[in-house]
């Protein structure tokens, strides 16, 4: 009796093993991706570099892709207004899923209830964050300069970290 007992015991510590393992392997491979801090400071030192470039002095904002602020840095000699507007266009391209350009042009649209939503920045300077599978990791915000100049940094920043988000 005290054998089959052992044996019975064995098997099911066997059994609890391989679910365990089975269900663990499943759970790690289908694991969100995220934005790394790594990723979000090259992207930052990129879209400051192209600032520096350019002439212009900008904030840039970082967020994740719940629209927190994961990385920020503010070029010395922004314009103290641009902090917010930075983080702003940051969000909008993660809560939109667009750029905040194309999210101007949807206003333009007079897409109905866009205009009550609030902290939607509809000039170009925020770009969303996506992977090569096109999920959103998160949103650049860009803003000091023109529209134009602000969008060009945050593209900036994330054509330098392309193949970190694989």
């Amino acid at each position: 009796m005290e054998q089959v007992l052992r044996k019975r015991n064995g098997l099911i510590m066997v059994a609890m093993v391989s679910v365990v393992l089975r269900y663990g392997m499943v759970s790690a491979q289908d694991m969100k991706p995220f934005l790394t801090l790594k990723t979000a400071k090259a992207m930052a030192e990129a879209a400051d570099k192209k600032a520096t470039d350019l002439g212009i002095k900008v904030h840039i904002a970082i967020v994740d892709d719940g629209g927190n602020l994961k990385y920020y840095l503010r070029q010395d000699g922004a314009p103290l207004v641009a902090e917010k507007i930075s983080q702003m266009k940051a969000f909008t391209a993660v809560a939109m899923e667009k750029s905040t350009a194309d999210v101007g042009e949807i206003s333009k649209a007079e897409t109905p209830g866009i205009e009550l939503v609030p902290n939607l920045i509809k000039f170009a300077g925020g770009i969303p964050i996506k992977n090569s599978k096109g999920q959103i990791l998160g949103g650049i915000g860009v803003s000091g300069a023109s529209k134009e100049d602000d969008a060009a940094c945050a593209q900036a920043g994330l054509d330098a970290v392309k193949a970190m988000l694989q």
